[in-house]
């Protein structure tokens, strides 16, 4: 789970170093669309696609809005 912020500044490359971590070793499903003050349509999106997916777990990258939203999807 990350924000439209984050995928926007690909010069840290951060986002692609986790997916390079995860390739091979882990199935994952990335939701790179979580807007700043993220609100529960985000939120229900996310856990859709966890849903959807199977997911065991979610993990945020990025700021307080990508963190936010993860938390409030794995509440559901």
């Amino acid at each position: 789970v990350t924000g439209v912020q984050t995928c926007a500044l690909p010069i840290s490359g951060l986002l692609e170093k986790v997916k390079q971590s995860l390739d091979g070793q882990y199935d994952y499903v990335a939701f790179e669309q979580v807007p700043s003050d993220p609100n529960t349509d985000a939120i229900e999106q996310i856990c859709e696609q966890a849903k959807a997916a199977a997911a065991d777990c979610l993990v945020a990258i990025g700021g307080g809005s990508a963190m936010d939203a993860a938390k409030g999807a794995s509440c559901l």
